[in-house]
C-alpha cells in the first residue's frame, strides 16, 4: 500500500508538511495492521472467516472509494477560505474532493467513479477560538457554519466536532483506520 501524499492548493504550507508526516506514520500503521490482518485470515483454518473476507473484497471491489482522515486541529484551510465562512466551506469542500479525484485518476485508470469520502476530525472550540484570537475568524462561532457548508459541500464529506482533549482527533483516525482496515 502507498499513501500519496497531497499538498493542495487549500492547505498553509506548514499545515501541508504536518499533513504529510502524519500520512506518512499512517501509512506504516496501516501496514502492520494488513499484514496482521492478512496472516490472520491466511492462517485461519475456519472456511466462514475465509469466505466473509473474500466477500468483504468483492464488496470493496463492486463498489471501491477513496477515504481521506484528516487531523483538522491545526487550521488545515487557506485563511481566504476560513473568513469567506460559508462560501469558504463550500468552495474548500469542492477543492478538496476535485483535488482527490484528480489525484486518484492519475494513479488509478477507471477510478472516475469510485466514491470519495472525507473526515475532518478537530476541537471545534480550541480551533475556533484560535482561528479568532490571531484574526481570522471575525468570530469563534463563524467555525460551525464554515462547517455545515463544507459538510454540504459533498454528499460523503464531514467536517466532525471531536471535543476537546488531548489527541481526540489522533484517537478518532486510528478507530478509522482499524475499521476499515479489516
Amino acid at each position: 500500500m502507498q499513501l500519496e501524499l497531497l499538498t493542495p492548493r487549500f492547505l498553509s504550507q506548514k499545515r501541508a508538511r504536518e499533513v504529510q508526516i502524519q500520512a506518512r506514520e499512517t501509512e506504516t500503521e496501516l501496514e502492520n495492521e494488513l499484514r496482521g490482518a492478512k496472516q490472520q485470515t491466511v492462517s485461519s483454518k475456519d472456511p466462514g472467516a475465509l469466505f466473509e473476507s473474500v466477500q468483504l473484497n468483492r464488496s470493496q471491489e463492486a463498489n471501491p472509494f477513496v477515504l481521506a482522515l484528516i487531523d483538522g486541529d491545526g487550521a488545515i484551510f487557506q485563511d481566504a477560505l476560513l473568513r469567506a465562512v460559508i462560501n469558504g466551506g463550500t468552495e474548500a469542500g469542492h477543492l478538496l474532493y476535485n483535488e482527490i479525484k484528480q489525484h486518484v485518476q492519475q494513479l488509478y485508470e477507471g477510478s472516475g467513479a469510485w466514491s470519495v469520502m472525507v473526515q475532518i476530525y478537530a476541537n471545534f472550540d480550541g480551533l475556533a477560538r484560535h482561528l479568532h484570537t490571531i484574526g481570522i475568524l471575525s468570530s469563534p462561532g463563524q467555525l460551525n457554519a464554515f462547517a455545515k457548508s463544507f459538510n454540504l459541500s459533498q454528499p460523503l464529506f464531514n467536517f466532525i466536532d471531536v471535543g476537546s482533549g488531548k489527541e481526540r482527533a489522533d484517537y478518532k483516525i486510528r478507530g478509522e483506520c482499524a475499521r476499515f482496515a479489516k
